[in-house]
């Protein structure tokens, strides 16, 4: 299991595409962060496209379960689980 923690999220979509990006300082481009990216375009594509600081989470994963809470976003994948805990949700 790998736990990050951030203090801003922001979401936003473009067409078929959403994405929902967590970062510890949103001033700081080297800062921590994480983004999850979906797109509804072709609903046979079960992978979500995932990048963060941490390359190891970087590329397209198939996510089995998400579950969003007012705190913190829990996604299963095969290999792993991630769980983020925004310490403060703020509208960007």
């Amino acid at each position: 299991m790998i736990q990050m923690q951030f203090h801003w999220v922001s979401a936003s979509e473009a067409g078929d595409y959403f994405q929902v990006l967590f970062e510890e300082d949103k001033n700081n481009s080297e800062a921590a962060y994480f983004l999850i990216q979906c797109q509804f375009e072709f609903l046979d594509d079960k992978k979500f496209y995932i990048e963060s600081h941490d390359t190891r989470l970087c590329g397209h994963f198939e996510v089995k379960t998400a579950t969003l809470g007012r705190q913190s976003l829990r996604l299963e994948m095969s290999a792993t689980t991630l769980e983020n805990h925004p310490a403060k949700v703020r509208d960007t």
